[in-house]
């Protein structure tokens, strides 16, 4: 995703239009697999809840800490509708091997913590000279 500097020029400025762009786009698909699953097409519902997996992903590997929270709020709300589209399995006919296969394939883990957290200290370091001035 681009990131643009604000108009001061300060790392802590940056714009992240996107991010709620991104937020709606994974409620849109949980509802689209709702709606799929309710039709009876399971495993369509459950490739597009393996696709908000794949999308909190992507928006959790930016450098400031509210995407990487918002790449975790859509994984978990593609991981609930996942695990909750179990119970729409009756007449057992989701193959659950293939199922984990695919996740694995797909599921990207969020940005680590600790490298999202480098970059808010950044964010600090870059905002405390700003605050002081020189006698």
């Amino acid at each position: 995703m681009p990131i643009q500097a604000g108009d001061d020029g300060m790392m802590i400025g940056i714009l992240l239009p996107h991010l709620s762009q991104m937020r709606q786009i994974a409620k849109t698909m949980a509802t689209q697999g709702k709606s799929l699953e309710l039709s009876g097409d399971l495993p369509a519902a459950q490739n597009e809840y393996i696709e908000i997996l794949k999308l909190g992903a992507q928006s959790g590997q930016g450098p400031t800490l509210i995407e990487n929270l918002v790449g975790i709020a859509e994984q978990g709300l593609g991981s609930r509708r996942l695990l909750d589209s179990f119970e729409n399995d009756v007449d057992g006919t989701v193959d659950y091997s293939a199922l984990a296969r695919q996740l694995e394939e797909s599921y990207l883990p969020a940005r680590p913590m600790s490298e999202t957290l480098q970059s808010e200290r950044a964010f600090i370091m870059d905002v405390i000279p700003r605050g002081h001035e020189y006698e």
